[in-house]
């Protein structure tokens, strides 16, 4: 292959390189003390900082496993990008909720050879992690019940039976069911 140029000698060629996008995955961790966690119990919304790019699910729930996974949001060009995520409180009873928000900072950067890279960090009160970590606590309040008890002594007929205060004992056991 040759190229017979003639007459203006000036050439210039101009290459353009378009790296290829990358993909950052949104991930967290739902944990829960005191009882055992439900699959879409709690729930979970990201925000932009800046006009960062958005995933396409902005709100999400926990799986069973406590997973929490935003989607994938896809960055092609160079920058500094942030986010924060946050738990929302829905109230549940005898949830203490996890009020700290997770703030999320992906760089993104060309190496050498012109190829995207990324690094997220996710900061939560001043602690660096690999993913977004949130964690509830679930008490129960104790009470004080009265329980209102009638004792019945059937007799026969024209027998007539007065009780007496300490006559009968009685003991309260709990179902299996709780």
């Amino acid at each position: 292959l040759y190229t017979i140029v003639t007459g203006n000698t000036n050439i210039e060629f101009k290459n353009t390189f378009t790296p290829d996008p990358i993909e950052v995955n949104f991930s967290g961790l739902k944990e829960l003390t005191g009882r055992e966690l439900i699959d879409g119990e709690f729930e979970f919304v990201i925000e932009a900082i800046d006009e960062a790019p958005l995933p396409q699910v902005t709100t999400v729930n926990n799986d069973e496993e406590g997973n929490i996974a935003f989607g994938t949001i896809v960055f092609a060009e160079e920058g500094t990008y942030q986010y924060i995520i946050k738990e929302i409180d829905n109230g549940i009873a005898g949830i203490e909720y996890d009020t700290n928000d997770v703030y999320v900072e992906v760089v993104v950067s060309k190496n050498d050879d012109g190829v995207l890279s990324k690094t997220v960090t996710y900061t939560k009160a001043g602690e660096t992690d690999s993913k977004a970590y949130f964690e509830n606590t679930y008490t129960t309040k104790s009470t004080d019940v009265t329980l209102d008890i009638n004792k019945t002594v059937n007799t026969k007929e024209g027998i007539e039976y007065v009780l007496n205060g300490s006559e009968f004992t009685f003991t309260l056991i709990p179902s299996q069911a709780n």
